[in-house]
This record gives C-alpha cells, structure tokens and sequence, in this order.
C-alpha cells in the first residue's frame, strides 16, 4: 500500500482544481449548495465571486460560515471555514487571484461580489489506506 502524505495531497487537491461545492445556509437553517469555481493564494485560503441575485450571496450575508467538497478521485477534501466579503484593497487582490487561475478575464459589475474562505476544519479522505480519514487542521 502506497504511503500518501495528508498534509501534502490536501494543498495538491486545491491547486490542482478550480471547482468545489459551496454548503451555506439561511439563519434559519435552509441548505443550500452550488458547484462554483474558485482560486488559492499561498496559504491556501480560498477566493469566489457570487452575483448578489444568488440564495449563496445573501446566506453568506447573514451567516458567513460555509462548507466546502472538492474531489480528486479518488480523495476527496472537506473544509468549514469563514467567509468574509471583500471590498477594496482585497476584493482587487481576490480578483487579481481568480484571474491568474482561470486565465479569463473578469468584467466586475454591481451585482459582483467576492469572497475569502478561510479553512478551519479540514478533512482528506485517502481512499486505498487503511485509515482513509485524516483531520489536517481542527
């Protein structure tokens, strides 16, 4: 059985993709998820825009804790974290960041926002070991 390194393949499954799903909620507790697409910075916290038209928009504006899945068959990462809406100096850099990664240009409008999760519970699931489930931070 092969030796995986946790701490090493969790920063490997988000540099490597720039999709996830994102579970917010309600302050009434109504789930919601969407397939959005997102970029890193260096210390791997992650950055996605939302139109203010969207359920994910305004369950972050009332409750900015979120759930994050990103897959890499066959691992697969989770993370609950902050979600912090950017203005400014860091809605620049966040957008700046989102560009590089998607090698696109992003025509911001009124309706754009953007966003900072920052990871504080991060979970691997290794599959083909003998114990698949490795907490990496909380």
């Amino acid at each position: 059985m092969e030796k995986t390194n946790p701490n090493k393949l969790w920063k490997s499954i988000i540099s490597k993709n720039d999709i996830c799903v994102l579970a917010t909620s309600s302050l009434s507790g109504k789930p919601e998820a969407a397939t959005i697409r997102y970029a890193e910075d260096s210390n791997f916290m992650l950055y996605f825009r939302t139109t203010t038209k969207h359920r994910k928009y305004q369950n972050l504006k009332s409750n900015p804790k979120a759930s994050i899945v990103i897959n890499m068959l066959p691992h697969t990462l989770q993370m609950e974290g902050d979600v912090e809406e950017l203005t400014h100096k860091k809605r620049n850099t966040a957008l700046k960041i989102l560009m590089k990664k998607e090698k696109a240009k992003i025509e911001p409008d009124g309706n754009l926002r953007f966003f900072r999760f920052t990871p504080r519970w991060v979970r691997i699931r290794i599959e083909g070991t003998e114990n698949p489930y490795h907490i990496i931070k909380g």
